[in-house]
């Protein structure tokens, strides 16, 4: 076996998503969180977007010319964060993960790195012992949930005491964005909310407390929520209850969101809006990140 690495192209793109899918299959086979075979093209929209924001940081690894890995990351001020590890179950456990992190980390070595950060399956320890040995270290659990568009529907009606407006110009928003996300996670998004508007199409709902922008919310057409961030904890239950319902009232049928176990509000939210849990995920960093009762992510690559 002769493992060769490369930055990625455009070309890749199909092959990428792919591995990712037949990747993450495998890993919910073997600890009991497997529900149906994953579209093997259902991220390439999402790569393909990586290739315009961050080709530099995009590496394929290359077994006799069939892909069977990937690692992207990007950064934000400080803090670098590793989006995408995925790797060929017959290639695991030979070194190709720990080779692909270092590359895509390598990628910004002109940039001074304090942190580094990224979300993971909580229920696997190859991966986590990995990420242990980069010096990023268990932080806080996460938890994919979910629940049809009935049960929401039945447990929680769209209560906000707060006034919001959907937005859909990122131009019009994008200065109240920046000085949320600054707050709620210590950087903004930037070009995280180009994808969430103008390439998913997701419906950002911006919500005001006395004429001030104090937190918004994504809601898109297949119920999925997320991310959502507030300048005041106190608000977070609120928007988040709000968005669930909303979402709920999509053609999809189903809610899913990605919320924090440690923050009483979100936990709160999710129990009102009957959700359960689907899949617990975990927060790893070399130092703590963030105001985490203030913030809702959206996936494991973006945050």
């Amino acid at each position: 076996m002769t493992i060769e690495y490369r930055l990625a192209n455009n070309n890749d793109l199909g092959q990428v998503s792919a591995v990712e899918a037949t990747a993450v299959d495998n890993v919910n086979k073997k600890y009991g969180f497997f529900q149906g075979r994953t579209n093997p093209l259902f991220d390439v929209v999402y790569f393909e977007f990586l290739m315009k924001k961050i080709p530099h940081a995009f590496w394929v690894a290359e077994d006799r010319g069939k892909i069977v890995g990937l690692a992207t990351s990007w950064v934000r001020g400080s803090v670098w964060f590793l989006a995408d590890l995925f790797i060929l179950p017959s290639h695991q456990g030979k070194g190709v993960g720990r080779n692909l992190i270092e590359r895509t980390l390598g990628s910004w070595r002109d940039t001074k790195i304090r942190n580094r950060v990224l979300i993971t399956f909580a229920y696997n320890p190859t991966s986590i012992s990995l990420y242990m040995r980069f010096n990023m270290y268990p932080r806080e659990p996460l938890y994919f949930a979910g629940a049809t568009s009935a049960i929401v529907r039945n447990n929680l009606k769209p209560s906000s005491k707060m006034k919001y407006e959907e937005k859909t110009k990122l131009s019009e928003i994008a200065t109240q964005l920046k000085r949320i996300d600054k707050y709620a996670l210590g950087f903004p998004l930037e070009w995280h909310h180009e994808y969430f508007l103008d390439v998913q199409k997701a419906k950002c709902l911006m919500f005001t407390k006395n004429g001030v922008a104090e937190g918004y919310a994504y809601v898109r057409k297949d119920g999925r929520i997320g991310p959502m961030a507030v300048t005041s904890r106190l608000s977070l239950e609120d928007v988040m209850t709000t968005a669930i319902s909303l979402g709920a009232e999509q053609d999809a049928g189903r809610v899913l969101t990605l919320y924090t176990g440690s923050s009483v509000q979100q936990v709160s939210a999710a129990i009102k809006c009957g959700l359960r849990i689907v899949s617990p995920m975990l927060f790893m960093s070399t130092t703590p990140v963030g105001k985490w009762a203030n913030y809702v992510c959206y996936s494991p690559g973006l945050m």
